[in-house]
Parts: C-alpha cells; structure tokens; sequence
C-alpha cells in the first residue's frame, strides 16, 4: 500500500514512516501539486508546531484535499482537527495538554476497532473537537471529548491522539493495521460483512 504522509510539523513524522514503510512524505504547504492517484491512502500527521485554530489560511490547501479526495485518509491528532475544520466543525482549547497513555470509550461499533477489547492510546494534545459536523460520525470519547470520527460518506477517519506512538503497549498498532486491511479490502463499506 503507497502511503502519502502529509508532515504538518516541522519535525520528520518518523514513526508514521515506519508504519507505512512505501510512502512518500510531503509538508502541508506541498499538497497542491500531488498527484493523488499514485498512492492508496493519505495519512495526516500531528503537530506541535502552533494551534490550528486562527491558523487555517495556511492550511487551505490541506483543508481543500480533504474536501475533495477520494483517497482514503487517516488524520492523527493536528490532521484530526484538519478534518474537523474542513467540513464545517470547531475546536476548543484545553486548560492543559493531555499527555500519556488514555482510556477511550467506544461509542460506534466500526471495523477500525476490530480485535480491540479496551481502547488505551497514547494522548498527546492541547485542542480538542467543540463541534463535530454532520457529515461526521463520532465512533469514540474520553473524558475530554470526541477521540475518534469517521466522515460519513469518505473513507477517512480522524484520531485526536497517537495510535503510532507506543504501538505495543496500546491499541495504537492494532487500529493502524486495520486501517490498513480497510483500504487494501476497498473500504469499510465492503469490510464490514467480514467483521
């Protein structure tokens, strides 16, 4: 599978390189030009850099990728909130960062989760969703809102926090090969008889 990882960081997203060994890695402000039908999916990374909120123009061109892909995309925590702002949601600041491992609830069966019993995944954010927007399905919570959404008529979903950090000692690996299986399957709508 020919991952296109989109760095919204300064920093190289090499966890993310590591989990999706054939990619290719691109900036933010790099997208306009891609071609996207050479590759199967589209992967969002975090940043640390600045918030997204008051910050959206520099994205534009990210935010219109997503209203108009047909590749299946998985957002991570910045590219969660990527996909929040693009159809229409807001975001809230937190009082403080939330940092290490968390407890999520599963709200919406989905093949995403499938062979996950208890959903612990490492957290590492300040913002969170205020709103989500309608095209949008919330599949999971924590005590400090919306962890997981899936759009409701893309493949695409978003995480808040970082299945690609501690991958073995949280549900973080699990997630990232379902992902996988869903877009080598052609989708969750074909996946979900076999789950």
């Amino acid at each position: 599978m020919r991952t296109l990882i989109i760095s919204n960081a300064n920093t190289f997203p090499t966890l993310l390189c590591q989990t999706f060994p054939d990619h290719k890695v691109i900036s933010y402000n790099e997208i306009a030009g891609v071609d996207e039908t050479l590759f199967d999916s589209a992967v969002l990374s975090g940043s640390s850099d600045f918030p997204l909120q008051g910050n959206e123009k520099k994205f534009a061109d990210e935010i219109a990728f997503l209203q108009k892909t047909s590749l299946p995309v998985l957002g991570i925590c910045y590219g969660f909130e990527l996909i929040v702002i693009a159809f229409g949601g807001t975001l809230k600041s937190l009082p403080h960062k939330e940092q290490g491992v968390g407890r999520m609830v599963i709200k919406v069966q989905d093949p995403i989760f499938h062979t996950v019993d208890e959903l612990f995944v490492y957290e590492g954010h300040r913002w969170v969703a205020d709103m989500i927007p309608a095209c949008l399905v919330e599949l999971a919570s924590s005590s400090h809102g919306v962890e997981v959404v899936k759009h409701r008529e893309k493949l695409m979903y978003g995480f808040q926090f970082h299945p690609e950090k501690l991958q073995r000692e949280t549900a973080g690996g699990v997630i990232l090969k379902n992902f996988e299986s869903i877009v080598s399957l052609g989708g969750f709508r074909k996946i979900r008889s076999l789950f």
